[in-house]
């Protein structure tokens, strides 16, 4: 202890060389690890399927929208009350101007989706036959799941289940963030 007492430091001193070391190892890590992807700035997912009008999607398109995917099964009660919500949301003419909307059955055959829905309106393509990486890194637990994709193919939010109003409220969030984000989905600094 005394020989502490002798050095003539002050001890807010040894705090700033601390912290100033701390922040230079931060800003090296910043910079060595900036071209390393994380799971928010990763690659776009691989994401595909099938839709009733005979072509092939790939999520996500070559637009600058978002792509809103909802994935359902038709046995599921809970599905068929969030396609309605869906639907609903595609036909906003607000929404339609920001995002893609898709339906997609990842449990039945065309013909068993006819079966259960009434999806031969041309208005309301269906997807199915879902396949892609995109499984491997986030299988799904629950029907019906809806997954927000950036226009870079990154997953910007997601909703599991359905809550009367929760996709409406999901999307019109993912809107006015869209303010403060970026083409690749990630935040971006705003000046006014």
């Amino acid at each position: 202890m005394s020989v502490l007492r002798k050095i003539p430091i002050p001890f807010f001193a040894v705090v700033s060389l601390v912290l100033g070391i701390g922040l230079a190892i931060w800003q090296y890590d910043l910079v060595i690890n900036r071209s390393k992807p994380t799971s928010k700035t990763r690659s776009a997912v691989d994401l595909q399927f099938r839709m009733n009008d005979g072509r092939t999607v790939v999520v996500p398109e070559d637009t600058s929208q978002y792509s809103v995917v909802m994935f359902w099964g038709a046995s599921s009660e809970r599905s068929m009350a969030m396609i309605s919500e869906v639907v609903e949301a595609s036909q906003n003419t607000e929404l339609d101007s920001l995002f893609d909307f898709y339906i997609v059955n990842i449990e039945n055959s065309p013909d068993e989706i006819r079966q259960s829905v009434a999806f031969d309106n041309s208005e309301l393509p269906f997807g199915y036959n879902p396949t892609g990486d995109y499984f491997d890194d986030s299988p799904i637990q629950t029907l019906p799941v809806t997954i927000i994709f950036s226009p870079a193919g990154a997953v910007f939010a997601g909703l599991e289940g359905y809550s009367p109003g929760a996709l409406q409220e999901k999307l019109y969030s993912t809107a006015a963030a869209m303010k403060y984000v970026g083409s690749s989905g990630e935040f971006k600094f705003r000046i006014e």
